[in-house]
């Protein structure tokens, strides 16, 4: 006799796979084919996927529309089962793949666009820290500056874009026609982050980007200054990378804990 466990897991590997030996365990009704009734709940499992996505992924279901929007995330669900009872992460990979998945990366400002959604419902989920103040480092004494580690919030991500892909999402989350794509000459970088509760985000210039991804890296903020007067000159460097932190720090964006050099691991 076959146990519930084992029925289960082949319910799962028929909805999941696409397995038919669940097949054998299903009787036919009166009315209807067990190929069919089974093929219900394939039917309606996939569905609910679709919906995930649509509700995760709305602005871009908008810029492609019906149509071409199901194919995408149909071709998604197909090559991504799920693996975890929490639906929230089912769209986890979605960026990726529609970046690397012809014909939908052949247009960059789609993965773009998707990768800008996923970062504000991801920035909305993480967890509340404590920020560093001003007050804080006011504390450090001067010769530690140079060998200070920070480190960012979890609720932050950096996107380095090709397109318009921001100018479009934006458009449309106001609920406008989307401007023409535009192919960027230089990479356009944005950070993405939650202030009240709800997702933002806003343009940072390359010199503030660079500095920022070798804060992310570990680097210490006496390397990070040298940073700075490499690539916009002496004059100034040390204000225009204080200039930076304090911004930082203003918006949340630096976990309270961080290290100098001379800390122990």
């Amino acid at each position: 006799m076959t146990s519930l466990k084992d029925l289960q897991d082949s319910f799962q590997k028929a909805l999941l796979e696409g397995d038919p030996s669940i097949l054998t365990q299903i009787p036919d009704s009166q009315r209807e084919k067990k190929e069919e009734l089974l093929g219900v709940y394939q039917y309606a499992y996939g569905a609910r996927l679709l919906e995930f996505l649509q509700t995760d992924y709305g602005n871009l279901h908008g810029y492609l529309g019906d149509e071409q929007f199901e194919a995408l995330c149909n071709a998604y669900i197909e090559s991504h089962p799920s693996h975890t009872i929490n639906a929230r992460w089912f769209g986890e990979q979605f960026p990726a793949f529609v970046k690397e998945t012809p014909p939908f990366s052949d247009m960059a400002q789609l993965g773009e666009i998707a990768a800008l959604e996923y970062a504000l419902n991801s920035v909305f989920d993480e967890v509340d820290e404590r920020v560093l103040s001003m007050e804080q480092l006011a504390e450090l004494p001067p010769e530690k500056w140079a060998g200070l580690v920070l480190q960012p919030v979890t609720a932050i991500h950096h996107l380095a874009l090709t397109t318009n892909a921001d100018e479009i999402w934006q458009a449309l989350e106001n609920e406008n026609d989307p401007p023409a794509l535009v192919q960027h000459e230089e990479t356009v970088h944005i950070l993405v982050f939650r202030y009240d509760s709800h997702g933002y985000f806003r343009p940072m210039p390359y010199e503030e980007a660079m500095m920022w991804d070798k804060m992310v890296m570990g680097v210490p903020f006496g390397v990070l200054c040298e940073l700075i007067t490499a690539y916009g000159g002496e004059e100034d460097a040390a204000m225009r990378a204080a200039g930076y932190l304090q911004g930082w720090i203003a918006s949340g964006f630096i976990a309270e804990n961080f290290k100098t050099g001379d800390d122990k691991e």
